[in-house]
């Protein structure tokens, strides 16, 4: 799991389609999930949804530091 803010994504379709190329040549099983930390905090409790999982189980690759 990768999750911060490092960049704006204006069309999460868009940099699905890009993380996915990037992890491609890893050879070994991805999910790539695009969400803002709104619509996480929004369905992280949502049945059958993929945001709750991610939380509990991914790992934090990298977070932005803070602004100071």
């Amino acid at each position: 799991m990768i999750y911060g803010s490092w960049r704006r994504v204006t069309h999460p379709r868009r940099e699905h389609t890009r993380l996915r190329r990037v992890v491609r040549g890893l050879h070994v099983p991805v999910d790539v999930v695009v969400a803002t930390p709104e619509q996480a905090a929004r369905y992280c409790k949502a049945i059958g949804l993929i945001y709750a999982p991610a939380l509990k189980a991914g790992h934090l690759l990298y977070e932005r530091p803070a602004a100071t």
